[in-house]
């Protein structure tokens, strides 16, 4: 797994309309480069009811296209809701923005800090408090996987990965939000950024079908992992240990 991560480097520090990563780890925005889009037209045209769909929607074009939207930053700055995982998703990306357009990030830093701890995720919530104090100092680092099978002699069975996971009902499947939740290609953007999902409200195809038929064979609750931060460094990008 790679380990340790995110910088005080504000441009390496990006955050993307693409929210990805199947992984046991709750963070909250996964970052990475927007891939290149070549038709935005659609974006452009798209409506919703949700503020931040609609703020992510002019977020795509302005990474498709290059050119800078900061209002696009207001819609996340000044949100106007209850539920705090989605005020920390706004918060976060309106204080990755800022700095290129010019703007102070220092509030919505802290105030992303703050939704953090609301909602138990103190990892997070420390690196925007040092990352507000310009103290946040990141360590890189990798730990090299080694894969070595062995087969038995009468084995009649394999199971792929060094471990099984034995699905119970309750249980929390954490799954990404890409072609599960939602899916920017083809313009299925319905996910509030709640943290549960019910199979009925689940993409139909790829992934998301995968994971309906997982909780066909058990009743789970599906949790997309939106959020995670990342940096860069060079040209590798690394994600947080938790160790």
């Amino acid at each position: 797994m790679v380990k340790s991560i995110l910088g005080s480097a504000r441009a390496n520090l990006l955050r993307t309309v693409v929210l990805c990563a199947v992984a046991p780890i709750l963070g909250a925005v996964a970052v990475r480069a927007l891939p290149e889009i070549p038709d935005l037209s659609g974006y452009q045209s798209y409506k919703t009811y949700d503020p931040i769909v609609m703020a992510d929607l002019r977020y795509i074009v302005w990474r498709g296209s290059g050119v800078k939207d900061c209002a696009a930053l207001s819609l996340y700055r000044d949100l106007r809701d209850q539920n705090p995982d989605r005020q920390l998703m706004a918060k976060a990306i309106a204080a990755f923005g800022e700095p290129e357009c010019g703007q102070s990030n220092m509030l919505a830093l802290k105030q992303a800090a703050e939704y953090a701890r609301s909602v138990g995720r103190k990892p997070e919530a420390d690196i925007f408090d040092q990352l507000a104090q310009k103290t946040f100092k990141p360590q890189f680092g990798k730990t090299d996987i080694a894969a070595e099978l062995k087969v038995p002699a009468k084995a009649k069975a394999m199971v792929l990965g060094e471990t099984t996971i034995v699905l119970k009902p309750g249980m929390r499947v954490g799954t990404q939000v890409e072609r599960v939740a939602r899916d920017w290609a083809s313009y299925e953007m319905r996910w509030d950024l709640s943290r549960k999902l019910i199979p009925a409200t689940l993409i139909g195809y790829h992934e998301g079908a995968f994971v309906h038929k997982i909780a066909e064979f058990a009743n789970i609750e599906i949790t997309p992992l939106a959020g995670t931060l990342i940096a860069k460094k060079g040209e590798q990008w690394y994600g947080h240990g938790l160790d």
